[in-house]
């Protein structure tokens, strides 16, 4: 590993260590420095199972939702804490992208607040709310709760 790559993966191992799950990480930089294949190698090291989202491959109305987000990061009321998110093509939306957000529970008790504040913010750019959680499978208007073990199925 080249002198870059060791002190950006320390940052990156610092950043694992200080947040201890608690946020995530956005890298950016200029293209092509190693920015995925720095966070790919780090994924790998450090943990079971990772998802590395590639901006540049990102449809646009992605990439919005990401911006979106970053501004109201100072209001502690706008804060959601959503875990992954789908962008799938709805056919009652002429085909246009829309973004299903999917939180993760560890308790058969839980609150959606995350996914609700999700969709009111983003509303009609809001595909199906997935929660995956230990209980059976559960549909709600649009939110289907998920037992952990289908997540395979999104």
């Amino acid at each position: 590993m080249e002198a870059f790559e060791r002190k950006a993966y320390e940052k990156l191992a610092f950043w694992k260590d200080s947040s201890q799950g608690s946020t995530a990480l956005l890298i950016e930089g200029a293209r092509r420095v190693g920015k995925s294949t720095i966070a790919e190698e780090f994924g790998r090291r450090n943990y079971a199972s990772y998802m590395l989202v590639d901006f540049s491959k990102a449809p646009d109305d992605v990439l919005g939702y990401f911006v979106d987000l970053r501004s109201d990061r100072d209001d502690p009321s706008n804060r959601m804490e959503i875990d992954f998110l789908i962008v799938e093509l709805y056919e009652n939306a002429a085909m246009k992208c829309r973004v299903s957000p999917i939180e993760v529970k560890s308790s058969k008790r839980y609150r959606t607040v995350s996914l609700d504040k999700f969709k009111a913010k983003f509303d009609k750019k809001v595909g199906t709310r997935y929660v995956l959680h230990p209980k059976p499978l559960v549909v709600e208007n649009d939110v289907v709760k998920l037992p952990i073990y289908m997540a395979g199925l999104l």
